[in-house]
Formats: structure tokens, sequence, C-alpha cells
């Protein structure tokens, strides 16, 4: 999803160039609300950090074309008249100082928000790696040799990634359920009546469900 996003990004600005900027923008826009829409749809990565980094990513994407939508509709249009002479046409859209601020601190605090949740993300997976293939070093530059604290980060590493494999299998047993029913009903193996919905409600009832698999 990621890949397609991007291609479709550099195509809006290779062939959509001579529309113009604004026109470039909004159709951006609308891509990433399509591939945003995707993202929570499909998840399309294993680990849930890294679906929650590319739908921040693509907000921070979105607030910041469309605030910055508005700074290129406050700029007047200019265009040559007929006596060779260039002119400036307003566009009937003027912001104010305070209004500028306003969208340049909404797009400045989006773009630290992500950059300060990837730079996080990215110190906790160096550390993760220092810890898996350089264990003592990082044991001594970075745990100042506490052994105690070093056998507890790595006990609830292990932890944490089998949850996020476990986690992923779990979704996708779901997901095999949910495709039981199909509108076609020749395609579908599941047609819904009132009966098996009781029936169902009944075995997926959280405390029956837990009491099955406990």
């Amino acid at each position: 999803v990621n890949m397609y996003r991007k291609i479709a990004i550099i195509f809006i600005s290779v062939f959509l160039k001579i529309a113009g900027v604004i026109t470039q923008a909004l159709v951006v826009f609308l891509v990433l609300i399509l591939f945003l829409i995707l993202n929570l749809k499909l998840m399309p990565f294993t680990f849930q950090a890294l679906n929650d980094m590319e739908m921040m990513s693509i907000i921070t994407c979105m607030l910041t074309i469309y605030c910055g939508l508005f700074f290129l509709s406050d700029m007047p249009e200019v265009y040559n008249s007929t006596d060779s002479t260039v002119q400036e046409a307003d566009n009937g859209l003027r912001l104010n100082e305070s209004t500028k601020m306003f969208f340049f601190l909404i797009i400045l605090i989006a773009n630290v928000t992500f950059a300060t949740y990837w730079a996080y993300k990215m110190f906790s997976e160096i550390k993760n790696t220092l810890r898996t293939k350089l264990g003592k070093v990082y044991l001594y530059v970075c745990l100042c040799g506490n052994k105690k604290r070093y056998e507890n980060e790595v006990i609830q590493r292990a932890i944490q990634d089998e949850n996020d494999i476990l986690k992923e299998e779990f979704d996708r047993q779901l997901n095999e359920i949910k495709k039981l029913w199909n509108p076609d009903p020749k395609v579908g193996k599941l047609v819904l009546n009132r009966m098996n919905i009781e029936k169902s409600a009944m075995y997926l009832h959280p405390r029956n469900y837990l009491k099955s698999i406990m």
C-alpha cells in the first residue's frame, strides 16, 4: 500500500504539473484520504506500531497539504495582459497574519508530533538491535552494567514480539470468520438467518468464548 501511495503521488506530480499547484494538492489530498481508508481497513504491516506510524504519516501529510492550500490560495494570480505587462489578479482570498500563524502552527505541530513519534520508535528499535546483536555493548553503554535491568528488558521485548505475532494470527482468524459470509449466497459458505445469528451470538459471547479457549 505504501509503495502504491508513493507511485500515485509521483504520477500526480509529473502528469498534473500543467494543471497547477493547487490542483495537484487537491488531487494528492483525495489520494491520501483513499490510502488512509485502505490502511485502516487492510492493516498492511505485521506489527501494529508500523501500521500506526503509517497512519500518522498519512494524517500529517493531509494536514500539511490542507493547511498549505490556504497559503497557496492567498497568493495573487500572475498573468500577462494584452499589452505584455505582468498583472496580478485577486482570487478573492486574503489571510491576515493571525490566520496565517494559525495554519502554520497546525502544520508545525503535526510534523513535530510525527517526527517525535518516529524518533521514539526508531530509538526503541536501535536499542533492540543493540540488545539483540551487541548485548554486552548495550549492557555497559546503555544500562551501565545493570544486568538485572538488561534481563528484564530482554524478557519484556520477547513478550512484546510474541504478542505482536499472536495478535496478527488472531486478526487472521477473525478475518477468516468474516469471509464465511458473502453478499452472493453462491460464494459465501454461511447464509445468515435469525437462528444462526442467535447461535453465533451465544458461541461468540465474550464470556462463553473465553470459557471455551481458557
